[in-house]
């Protein structure tokens, strides 16, 4: 038990890192569990961003799946960082910021 959390914690803290390092936004840090919340730029169209990793084979989830009405404005992203290594989490990360600029520029990576 001990491993496991002391692993989750150093993913936690790498996938923190990663996005800091990569994509400049905004996260909220888990008082427990094993999800990231990423608060994604007002530019960011969620739906097309979460589509577009889907198309590079990163599951990021909108949320607003997590909202009573899914139809609801969100910025937000859940990033799981329980089952990924370290290396995942820094290839999945590189994969976010490249879509990001793929779809709205260079300006929005630097929020």
């Amino acid at each position: 038990v001990i491993r496991i959390s002391c692993a989750g914690i150093r993913c936690t803290s790498r996938m923190k890192q990663e996005i800091a390092a990569n994509i400049h936004c905004p996260i909220e840090m888990p008082q427990g569990g094993m999800f990231l919340w990423a608060t994604l730029p007002p530019v960011v169209p969620v739906p097309e961003f979460v589509q577009a990793c889907l198309d590079e084979k990163l599951a990021v989830i909108p949320g607003s799946a997590f909202y009573v009405d899914a139809s609801a404005p969100c910025q937000g992203v859940r990033l799981n960082f329980s089952t990924p290594s370290e290396d995942a989490i820094c290839r999945g990360v590189d994969i976010m910021a490249r879509v990001l600029r793929k779809l709205f520029g260079q300006s929005v990576c630097s929020v």
